[in-house]
């Protein structure tokens, strides 16, 4: 399974871009729900056109849960780093950039939201200066794409064109699973809870004795 996620500044977009993508609002929890912000990571999927899934972990833009976003980034295989057209890039848009770099996150697609309440220049400045920051930063000159979750305009656009930016991945060979451990709580009655995506391989319960 391919995994892709979230990144950029708080109110970007990205928690309403990935309910427009998969139909799942990735904010579960009642504080989220209470103060309309990302505060965990949040986790969702979409068919790819042969019917495998591709998975989706969301993650908070605020600057006081940066932690938290470096959680989910772990082991992502692309990025959309979410700009909204009325901002702009902003100052967790060059921290979420800078992470995802860190971690050898090669694959990062620019998504400029919210581009129903832009005019068509301000959304072309945002998109250009998006794409030479990615370049600047990484060497590499990202895909990009404009949308508005609120519309639908060019959500099945981005879909495809995340299916093509993962199609040119390399294969992992080593055969090996791993778990990148992004999530740790309680269950009552059952205890703690870590929990992860898994990647590398298929995990099968033995059973030799």
């Amino acid at each position: 399974m391919y995994i892709i996620g979230t990144a950029g500044h708080v109110d970007h977009g990205k928690t309403l871009l990935i309910k427009a993508l998969t139909g799942t609002d990735t904010d579960r929890l009642p504080e989220e729900k209470k103060r309309g912000l990302t505060i965990d990571l949040g986790f969702a999927h979409f068919p790819d056109g042969s019917g495998k899934e591709i998975g989706v972990v969301d993650v908070p833009g605020h600057e006081k849960f940066i932690r938290n976003m470096t959680a989910g980034a772990w082991g992502i295989d692309l990025a959309l780093l979410v700009v909204a057209a009325d901002d702009g890039w902003m100052y967790q848009s060059e921290n979420h950039l800078r992470v995802l770099n860190a971690m050898g996150i090669q694959k990062i697609i620019i998504v400029v939201t919210k581009s129903d309440i832009a005019d068509k220049s301000r959304v072309t400045d945002v998109k250009e200066y998006a794409v030479e920051a990615v370049f600047e930063e990484t060497g590499a000159r990202p895909a990009s794409i404009v949308v508005s979750a609120i519309t639908g305009s060019n959500i099945e656009e981005l879909k495809s064109l995340i299916l093509d930016e993962l199609e040119t991945l390399p294969q992992s060979k080593s055969g090996v699973p791993f778990l990148y451990i992004d999530r740790v709580f309680t269950v009552k009655g059952s205890g703690l809870v870590v929990t992860g995506s898994l990647r590398g391989g298929v995990d099968r319960k033995s059973t030799r004795l």
